[in-house]
């Protein structure tokens, strides 16, 4: 991935990518991450940088790799889609997660919520 790629993604509030580093933006189905990479200062660009292409470079053909921005930090890890909600929940749930990004609301489900 490019730098100025890569200051959009950040400037957009995050991007969901395959392991090409190609923007997805599904209609429906859960993102439910399983794997947290890392958690960087958004100043950081050069390292945030630095470790999407790493992630990008070690993902599987069916895994995704997620960049999330929140409260000044840069968040990075693996997830994978799922159509089935309470697939995903229970995907989510194992793997001791917060929440799941659902595509159709473009909102995050809270798991303790559920």
């Amino acid at each position: 991935m490019k730098k100025q790629t890569l200051i959009k993604i950040l400037q957009n509030g995050g991007a969901t990518l395959t392991n090409k580093g190609i923007q997805k933006n599904y209609k429906k189905g859960y993102q439910v991450s399983f794997q947290d990479l890392h958690i960087i200062n958004i100043n950081n660009i050069n390292e945030i940088l630095e470790k999407v292409n790493t992630a990008l470079n070690n993902a599987n053909k069916c895994d995704f790799v997620g960049i999330w921005v929140g409260s000044g930090l840069v968040y990075i890890d693996y997830s994978k889609r799922f159509l089935d909600l309470q697939n995903a929940i229970d995907y989510g749930t194992a793997k001791k997660q917060i929440s799941i990004f659902d595509w159709s609301t473009k909102k995050c489900i809270f798991l303790a919520e559920v």
